[in-house]
């Protein structure tokens, strides 16, 4: 990718030394193949002068005053008046690598396979935010009835005056959660953009069956936006058609979320709000 790289270690034997350093081995020995490419340049070691005397530095301050005198402001040109850089700079100086890394133990069946499957996928995700970036960049600051949010997606949804929220009880058998989606799906066909939290399993299954099939919809999160947040896949491509919507009244935070129920059930009335109120004053930034 153009910013990072993901790999996969095979890992076939004990290695008595740190991961760290395997990777700080590859950094190594890229760094050294950049250098010997030209794209990378050492950075050449700064300059220091020498402490000036007293003696010294009152003969530079005289010259200095005595050439502003024979030289008024006025006649300085503006490219000499900028400030000049103390020496120059390759422009391929710079770092390769960040420090660290991130990783991550394949220790369960199917992790491979679906780390290689996302790996494949990276390019064609990337085109598609190059493709559409109004649709992933993060709007801060989107007012819903007076109601702060940050957005990502298709602002347009939210201006759809017929809207359903979805909400599905915990309680109910899969055969029923299966007519639920039959519903959703038919409501979706007409143009009516779906709501929901996406919290419970049968709201989870309705929905990741309404955006495959092509229904707008609004998803509420209830973490906020992490940095530098990229859609799931199931959102990505719904996302770069302006099928999709991601709403969030909350900001990202680190820490375990410890009123989470209360968070779920606020999530919920306001999908419900936003059904209900398709005049609700919608300020963008």
């Amino acid at each position: 990718m153009p910013d990072h790289i993901h790999g996969i270690l095979f890992v076939h034997e004990r290695i008595e030394r740190h991961l760290g350093h395997v990777i700080n081995g590859f950094k190594t020995g890229t760094r050294k193949a950049a250098r010997e490419l030209g794209v990378l340049a050492e950075a050449q070691p700064r300059r220091t002068e020498q402490p000036a005397t007293t003696e010294e530095q009152r003969a530079k301050a005289e010259q200095k005053a005595a050439t502003a005198e024979q030289r008024p402001v006025s006649s300085v040109p503006y490219a000499e008046a900028l400030p000049q850089p103390t020496s120059p700079k390759h422009p391929a100086v710079g770092t390769l690598w960040e420090p660290g890394y991130n990783d991550r133990l394949l220790l369960h069946k199917g992790q491979l396979g679906r780390w290689l499957a996302y790996l494949d996928d990276n390019p064609r995700r990337l085109l598609l935010k190059r493709q559409h970036p109004e649709y992933f960049t993060k709007t801060k600051n989107v007012r819903v009835g007076g109601l702060p949010m940050d957005a990502m997606g298709n602002l347009s949804l939210l201006f759809n005056r017929r809207k359903a929220d979805l909400q599905v009880s915990t309680h109910l058998y899969q055969q029923e959660i299966d007519q639920r989606q039959t519903a959703f799906l038919a409501m979706g066909s007409q143009g009516i953009t779906i709501v929901s939290a996406c919290i419970s399993r049968g709201e989870r299954q309705i929905a990741t069956a309404c955006i495959a099939a092509g229904v707008p919809f609004i998803v509420l999160l209830v973490g906020g936006f992490p940095p530098l947040y990229k859609p799931q896949p199931l959102y990505l491509q719904a996302c770069a058609e302006g099928r999709l919507l991601l709403l969030s009244p909350f900001q990202w935070q680190n820490e375990k979320i410890s009123n989470m129920r209360q968070r779920c059930l606020y999530l919920n009335r306001l999908a419900r709000w936003l059904c209900e109120h398709p005049d609700a004053t919608i300020e963008l930034p």
